[in-house]
Order: C-alpha cells, then sequence, then structure tokens
C-alpha cells in the first residue's frame, strides 16, 4: 500500500494537480489548526521541485523555512526565505548555495496574502549530494519547518515526540 505520493514526469506537472502536504504540527499552541505553510512537489526528469506556499503578507529574510530532503540515509537542509537562500547543508555539512536553485513570488488568494519559494534540486545535485537518483517507484523522505521570531516552529512531519527532525516518506510514481 503507498503513502504519501509524489509524481515523476519528463514534463513540467501543473501545481494544481499536485497534492499538497499542510504543516499541521507546531510547537506554539496558538499556531494549532491554522494553515500558515504547505508545500508541493513532483520530480522532472530526475530533478525534485518543491513549492513551499507560505501566508505572510510582508515576507522579507532568509530563515523563515527549512527544507528537508533525504534519501539513501544521507540529508540535505535548505534553510531560505523571501529574501534568499541562507545555508545549505549536507549531513550537516555546509554545501554552495548556489547548488540549489530558488524562485520566490507573491500573490494572495481567498486565505490572504501568501509568497511562494520553488525549490529545484538538479539530478546533479542529488547525485553529488545525495549519492542517488531520483526514480520510479523510489522512496524519498522530505519535510519543511516554519521558523518563527519567537523561537516557536511548524512542521508537516513530527517525530514521536513532537521534534522536527522527522521526515515524510513520499514514492515516486509515474504521472
Amino acid at each position: 500500500m503507498m503513502g504519501n505520493i509524489i509524481y515523476k514526469s519528463n514534463n513540467i506537472i501543473p501545481w494544481d494537480t499536485q497534492s499538497a502536504f499542510k504543516m499541521t504540527c507546531y510547537t506554539g499552541t496558538e499556531e494549532k489548526d491554522l494553515i500558515f505553510c504547505y508545500f508541493k512537489a513532483y520530480v522532472c526528469r530526475s530533478d525534485l521541485v518543491v513549492c513551499t506556499y507560505t501566508f505572510l503578507q510582508n515576507p522579507k529574510g532568509k530563515k523563515d523555512l527549512t527544507f528537508v530532503l533525504s534519501l539513501g540515509g544521507r540529508t540535505v537542509k535548505v534553510v531560505f526565505g523571501y529574501d534568499g537562500i541562507d545555508a545549505v547543508t549536507a549531513d550537516g555539512g555546509g554545501v554552495q548555495t548556489d547548488k540549489v536553485k530558488l524562485n520566490v513570488f507573491k500573490s494572495n488568494d481567498e486565505q490572504g496574502f501568501y509568497w511562494c519559494g520553488e525549490l529545484t534540486f538538479d539530478k546533479r545535485f542529488i547525485r553529488e549530494i545525495l549519492h542517488g537518483v531520483l526514480c520510479e517507484d523510489d522512496t524519498v523522505g522530505l519535510n519543511l519547518i516554519q521558523n518563527f521570531e519567537d523561537g516557536e516552529h511548524g512542521c508537516v512531519f513530527a517525530d514521536e515526540k513532537g521534534g522536527f527532525d522527522a521526515v515524510g516518506e513520499f514514492d515516486i510514481s509515474d504521472y
């Protein structure tokens, strides 16, 4: 039985056809049951493309979000915000931030103002840093963490103790 699914295609897959993975785990009680953040992801020609949505009216800074990618026992974390990427680390060591591409934009909908960060991990980065390739029927670990100014956090997946080192498992399936 499959769990979370992200699709693989040789072409760009429209975002409105993708599943949204919503942030539901928060350290602060005020944020509980609210959707501040979510992400969508797919694999295009072995590149991983992730779009994050964060509901902030006036985004600024480079440390609002942390995206976690895990493959074959290795982990990459990207700390970023509306103003760019702050850091990319692989198993604790630094990686050049230009190895991950980030495009950002602002918009609004019925929930209010939001900004999007589209991260692209190209297949060369995945091969070089994670020593793998994203193929159909593979499993990859993903998580998105929101870092609040008061030190609180939110994430899509938390471990049993409520910590933020967990990843959700995603099966890659042909679109």
